[in-house]
């Protein structure tokens, strides 16, 4: 009897006692080779890489800390994306476009550009004659859908939702990344596309040009009972920014810029004030207007990391830049950059080279910021411009839009930069 109360009193302690942290199958054996290559961010920008890695027979582990019904199946926030020709054909490459339904396709026919209470604008056309398109409109949530889908049943690629890299360490052979669960993951290549404000840049060391407009972006749906004519407008006012881009047949996105301490004043009005004041500001040019969703707001801050790489490590996607949306190239150049680093490690596959190298990742370095420098640094430039009310700079924003009409050399560069086109190659 007594012998029995013994045992009873020590199974009772032993099933007390804490249990033990089991590390998943599969993180260990992660953990126990050298993978080729580790992404950390799972939006678009993440996931459109890992499917170009792929795509060239390569190993990739993705990391996101959402879970992942957040990835798979993300919610409408307001955001609507610009997309280039060159764009279309990445994300086509890519086994994206072709999963965005029709209807949620929209056209850019033509742009213009207003400035002030006048009634002058800057025209942009297509300038090819074979092209009746400057670019494309799609929601953000339908760009992640697609991006997700087109990679989620690859058996190449290995997910790790929920989990986030507290660190990462970098030596000869490899990176090795830290993650909250106490696991460790190794590869030739370790890539951060974990947003603007990148905890991956700050862990391995590379600074990067912060520069805060303060102001906040506010977005939503309208719909609208005159025609838009699949023309997107950007109308820079003395107060605010206000873009208007063309969706269905009766239906825009609406951009307000403002300063951040007045955006209250807008966040805080009804549905119907919003309408009317947004009818107000675009002086009845698309007739009765009625807010469709909710107001989403952002703040404006641009980044652009001093260096695209470091040793076994690269940024791609808004890691690397992250931009003032006014000139809409910010996930435009995040392709570009996707695109540029899995060339370069196409090449190093050809060749039998290191894919992680730090002459590979220099190429891609090189090569990202001679594309994206001068559209980085010119479109703050003209934030600055128009948004200055002074009395010399109201003078020359007028001159610039006059200038642009009647020098066509000039419009000629821009609207190709717009529509531009690449080979479609480099990620097949």
């Amino acid at each position: 009897m007594l012998l029995k109360k013994v045992l009873s009193k020590l199974k009772i302690e032993l099933t007390n006692w804490p249990q033990p942290i089991l590390i998943k199958p599969e993180i260990e054996s992660f953990s126990s080779m050298i993978n080729d290559v580790v992404i950390i961010g799972s939006g678009p920008a993440g996931l459109s890489l890992a499917k170009a890695l792929v795509n060239l027979n390569l190993k990739v582990i993705v990391i996101d800390k959402l879970p992942q019904e957040k990835i798979e199946f993300p919610q409408y926030d307001g955001r609507e994306i610009a997309l280039t020709i060159a764009s279309q054909q990445i994300m086509s490459q890519l086994g994206q476009w072709q999963l965005i339904p029709d209807k949620n396709i929209h056209l850019i026919q033509s742009a213009r550009v207003l400035d002030g209470n006048s009634p002058y604008f800057l025209k942009f056309i297509p300038q090819n004659a074979h092209n009746d398109r400057l670019g494309y409109i799609i929601s953000n949530h339908n760009i992640r859908k697609a991006a997700f889908t087109a990679v989620q049943d690859n058996n190449s690629i290995d997910f790790l939702f929920g989990r986030e890299v507290t660190n990462i360490n970098f030596n000869n052979d490899s990176a090795t990344v830290y993650i909250n669960d106490g696991s460790t993951l190794s590869a030739r290549l370790v890539v951060a596309a974990d947003s603007r404000f990148s905890k991956l840049r700050q862990l391995s060391g590379i600074s990067c040009n912060m520069l805060d407009f303060g102001r906040t972006c506010i977005v939503c749906r309208v719909a609208v009972t005159k025609p838009h004519d699949h023309i997107a407008t950007e109308w820079f006012q003395y107060n605010q920014t206000l873009a208007l881009l063309p969706l269905g047949p009766n239906e825009l996105s609406v951009v307000i810029t403002i300063k951040t301490d007045q955006r209250h004043k807008i966040l805080s009005l009804s549905p119907d004030y919003f309408s009317a004041y947004l009818a107000q500001q675009v002086e009845d040019r698309f007739g009765n207007i009625q807010l469709v969703s909710e107001l989403y707001s952002y703040p404006l801050v641009a980044t652009y990391a001093s260096q695209f790489y470091t040793k076994r490590f690269a940024l791609v996607g808004d890691a690397a830049i992250g931009m003032h949306p006014v000139t809409a190239q910010g996930f435009n150049l995040g392709l570009l950059s996707i695109n540029a680093l899995a060339e370069e490690v196409s090449k190093a596959i050809a060749s039998n080279q290191d894919i992680g190298s730090t002459r590979i990742l220099e190429v891609y370095h090189r090569h990202h910021h001679r594309t994206s420098y001068p559209i980085y640094t010119a479109t703050n430039h003209l934030v600055r411009l128009y948004t200055d009310t002074h009395f010399y700079a109201k003078i020359v924003r007028k001159a610039l839009l006059r200038l642009g009409n009647h020098v066509k050399p000039a419009r000629r560069l821009i609207v190709n930069r717009l529509t531009q086109s690449i080979t479609a190659t480099r990620l097949t």
